[in-house]
Parts: C-alpha cells; sequence; structure tokens
C-alpha cells in the first residue's frame, strides 16, 4: 500500500465552470484558467508537485481532501471582542465553495500531474469543509489493496 499526505496553503475554490463563446457561425467551449481560483490553482499544483509520487497509482485510489476556509468577517465581534466568534455566526462553512467544485480542482491537477492514470480510480472519496485557520487543504491519499472505511 502507498500513502501520500500533503497539505495546500492558501484560500480553496471551487473549479469554475466550462464557458461557451461564439464568434460568427463558431461556437468554442474553453475551461477558464484565469480568475479567481488561478491563485488556487496554482497553490494546489506546487504543494502537490512536490509531493508526487515517482509513478502513477495503477489500482483503486481512497482520497481524502479536508479544506478549511477562512470566516468571514462579520463572523467577529467588534471593539472588545475583536476576534471572538459571534454567537450568531454558523459552526460550518455552508455558502459556496460546493464540495464537489473544491475536489474537482484539487483532482484535476492531481490527474495532470500523473497521481493517477485518470481520476476513475478514485474508488472513495471523502471531502469536508469547516472554518479553521490557516486556510487551505489537507490531502490523504492511499492505493493499494485495501478495504473501504465506510463499510
Amino acid at each position: 500500500m502507498t500513502a501520500i499526505s500533503f497539505a495546500i496553503h492558501g484560500i480553496p475554490k471551487g473549479q469554475p465552470r466550462a464557458r461557451a463563446t461564439v464568434a460568427g457561425k463558431h461556437a468554442r467551449v474553453y475551461h477558464p484558467t484565469d480568475g479567481p481560483d488561478a491563485n488556487w490553482r496554482s497553490d494546489v499544483y506546487v504543494a502537490a508537485l512536490a509531493n508526487r509520487p515517482p509513478a502513477p497509482f495503477d489500482g483503486p485510489v481512497w482520497l481524502a481532501l479536508c479544506f478549511f476556509l477562512p470566516r468571514p468577517k462579520g463572523h467577529f465581534g467588534t471593539g472588545k471582542n475583536a476576534g471572538v466568534v459571534k454567537d450568531s455566526a454558523p459552526e460550518f462553512p455552508v455558502p459556496k465553495p460546493d464540495l464537489d467544485n473544491l475536489a474537482k480542482l484539487v483532482m484535476d491537477v492531481l490527474t495532470n500531474l500523473g497521481y493517477w492514470r485518470d481520476d476513475c480510480q478514485v474508488v472513495e472519496l471523502r471531502v469536508s469543509k469547516d472554518y479553521r485557520e490557516p486556510a487551505g487543504c489537507l490531502v490523504h491519499l492511499r492505493s493499494g489493496p485495501f478495504v473501504s472505511e465506510i463499510a
């Protein structure tokens, strides 16, 4: 069994949706590579490149992604309560980004860097998001014969 764990530092962003444009009689579909996710994609790439396996995984892959998002300023008190989370602040980050879009961006980078031949090899995917500092993502993956922890 092979296991790899590493941290990605930065503010997580989701994978942007494909965009379509029409120029004359021709339609074109593209995936935005710049914009608000560009810095996060670069952060993911740098961390994943430094931890890349020597060869792509051939078999099934178990993957866990724990995303940590910064709390919005409105979640904190002011004055003498500056830095203290308000009682009315939500416990979990329910607003965007969506978990599936967060996972998609990381999995696309891991695929492009040759962690596996195709992301269809991921047979178990656990994804979570929470408010925590510093912002980023913990990545845990393993490949080889194993029994699912879900059963």
